[in-house]
């Protein structure tokens, strides 16, 4: 039988979204700074709640990222760190989104014009997500009809 190989302790870039979270180490544990918890919890809100996807692209235990979620383990400060890396990582999507479409421009040999549109989108849906807006255009709950749904003003 072949010889397993350990898994990988540092995060694979997973997506634009991958924040690198370099821990120490205190006894069998990880210690993560408030920073590092904050950069964490806006990477977990830009992935729309995804708490398996976000703990493997940040090589953090998805337990301890679900905690963090609850709040539990997390000091007072960490939602103000978070609104700071917030605003850091909005800019850095607006900054990739205008990268890709310049590099549409200019399509690059390596992605299609599809693989950046793409991109582009989920770049968009992060930042929506982040700024606190709806990423679908519509959301209804049980069935209406149109009129109920426009309070009779259908045209």
């Amino acid at each position: 039988m072949p010889a397993r190989t350990p898994r990988p302790t540092k995060p694979q870039a997973a997506d634009s979204a991958a924040v690198n979270v370099g821990a120490k180490r205190r006894g069998n544990y990880r210690q993560y700074t408030d920073a590092e918890k904050a950069e964490a919890l806006v990477a977990l809100e830009a992935n729309n709640g995804n708490v398996k996807g976000t703990a493997r692209a940040l090589g953090i235990p998805m337990q301890t990222l679900d905690k963090w979620s609850k709040d539990i383990g997390v000091n007072r400060d960490v939602p103000k760190i978070g609104d700071e890396k917030r605003i850091d990582f909005t800019q850095m999507l607006e900054a990739e989104i205008n990268a890709a479409l310049g590099a549409m421009m200019h399509k690059r040999t390596d992605a299609s014009y599809a693989d950046m549109s793409r991109t582009i989108g989920i770049f968009i849906d992060k930042l929506e997500l982040l700024r606190g807006n709806a990423t679908a255009r519509l959301e209804v709950n049980g069935s209406m009809s149109l009129t109920e749904l426009f309070d009779g003003d259908v045209e």
